[in-house]
This record gives C-alpha cells, sequence and structure tokens, in this order.
C-alpha cells in the first residue's frame, strides 16, 4: 500500500451506501471497515479483502453474525464467527465496478441476500473466498470505508498530485519538466537548457542566487524566494520555483530568457 502524497487532490470515482438495523452483522460490518478506510493502491495494485480485513477473531473485533451456510446439503441462513462483512465487501464491489477497476474475485452467496441481488454481491470467507480488484487508474486510489450503526458507505477516489513529471521540448530538445495539474502551467529547468546551449550556470548556495551567463552577457538572475527577476536586463514578476532540487520556470519565461 501507498501514503498517500502530500501535494495531492481527491478525486471522487464512486460510491454505495447500504442502511441496515443494528445488530451483530452490522458489528462485524463496523469492525471490518475499520481495517478497509483509508486503504490506498497504487497503480495496478490489486486490494483484497480478506489480506485487508484479516482473519475475523475475537481478538480483532469480530463477533458472531449472520451467514449463509450449508445444511443437509441446502443453502441456509445461520450464524457465524464474522458474520455480515459480506455487506461490506458487497458495497466494496459494487463501488469498485462504478470505479471502472478490474475485477479479479467475486462469489456469489448461496441464498440471495436482502441488500443486493446475486451476481451483485461478493460473498466471502477466510482462506476460501475472497473479493478481488486491481486498480487500472493511473494514479493511486483510496478506498474509504465509513460505517456507523445503521449505515455503510464505501467510496474510491484518485489521488492526483498537484505537480506531475512530464517531458518538455524546447528547440527540438528533450528536457525533464514539470506540469502543475491545478494551473496547467508547464515548467522547464533553465540551467538544463543553458548548458545545452553553452551558456554558463552560476549557482551561489551562500545567497541563493542563480545566474546564467551567456559569454559576458547575464541573460538571467534570481534570488530564490523573491518576486522577481532579471531577464537580459529587464525586471520581470518572478514564476521561479524550485521543484526535485532544480530551478525551473514556465514554457513562455523560458522563451524569454532565450530569446526564442
Amino acid at each position: 500500500m501507498l501514503v498517500s502524497p502530500v501535494s495531492a487532490k481527491e478525486v471522487f470515482l464512486a460510491q454505495t451506501s447500504f442502511s441496515f438495523p443494528y445488530d451483530a452483522s452490522m458489528a462485524n460490518t463496523m469492525a471490518a471497515s475499520r481495517y478497509v478506510n483509508n486503504t490506498v493502491l497504487a497503480p495496478g495494485e490489486v486490494f483484497s479483502f480478506n489480506q485487508t480485513v484479516g482473519e475475523r477473531t475475537i481478538s480483532r473485533g469480530f463477533v458472531r453474525g449472520g451467514i449463509v451456510s450449508r445444511a443437509g446439503g441446502k443453502p441456509v441462513f445461520t450464524t457465524g464467527m464474522g458474520g455480515g462483512i459480506c455487506r461490506l465487501s458487497t458495497a466494496l464491489y459494487q463501488t469498485a465496478k462504478k470505479a471502472n477497476m478490474q475485477i479479479l474475485e467475486r462469489h456469489s452467496h448461496s441464498l440471495e441476500v436482502p441488500y443486493a441481488k446475486q451476481g451483485n454481491d461478493a460473498a466471502v470467507s477466510w482462506g476460501v473466498w475472497d473479493m478481488r480488484f486491481k486498480n487500472t487508474s493511473k494514479y493511486p486510489i483510496k478506498i474509504n470505508a465509513n460505517c456507523t450503526r445503521t449505515r455503510l458507505t464505501t467510496s474510491i477516489y484518485e489521488i492526483r498530485p498537484d505537480k506531475v513529471a512530464t517531458k518538455v521540448y524546447f528547440d527540438d530538445q528533450q528536457f525533464d519538466g514539470m506540469k502543475d495539474e491545478k494551473s496547467g502551467i508547464t515548467y522547464i529547468p533553465i540551467a538544463d537548457i543553458a548548458k545545452s546551449k553553452g551558456m554558463q550556470v552560476d549557482w551561489d548556495g551562500a545567497k541563493k542566487q542563480v545566474r546564467i551567463m551567456n559569454g559576458t552577457k547575464e541573460v538571467f538572475y534570481y534570488v530564490l524566494g523573491q518576486d522577481s527577476m532579471i531577464i537580459n536586463g529587464v525586471k520581470y514578476p518572478s514564476k521561479t520555483i524550485v521543484w526535485q532540487g532544480r530551478t525551473i520556470v514556465p514554457l513562455e519565461t523560458a522563451d524569454i530568457i532565450f530569446a526564442r
């Protein structure tokens, strides 16, 4: 599992809600939800209900609740340890399906349960039946499972970073740049461009200033944290930022610096 990126936004994908009277089965649903809530999957990672919730035991917060079992060769409603958690696995299955996740494993109950028709439910049994799906998004996803005494809600969100690495072409050369997803602005590392053009890049760590020289001419000067920069002797509002240890500027600023 991943940890959510610090600089990111959560984009809603899908949700499923069920309402039930409070009983032992709902107590188990609440217990299982605590193990699932805030689970984060990387792109391509697989969610396993059994692996995430774990074995249903008294020491882990579970009690006997309603299950579907077999007696005399026929399916019957009875009770068993952890009974009721299929409400959660079913809600998660339906939410994953709505979010266009790839369903890898799902089983129907032997009898139709009150909260879902057969084929739209997801029966689970420790060590026997699981409910699994794969994150098919290009982003990490977060799974929320919120359960009160009478209502269960499962949700899936994409975790989209505010800033993403991207390849940028400048004067027919490719550079490792960054796109700000909020503003839509693409940034490019000015030092890399300058060096590709044979210019001199000077970084003064003590003064936190960067200077680019084209021969004896200063084409760029900036002090980190200031609200202005000097380009070819002209003062401009600064749009310079530091990302992954590099000084980067918007493409339009690079155009001015290198006079395209």
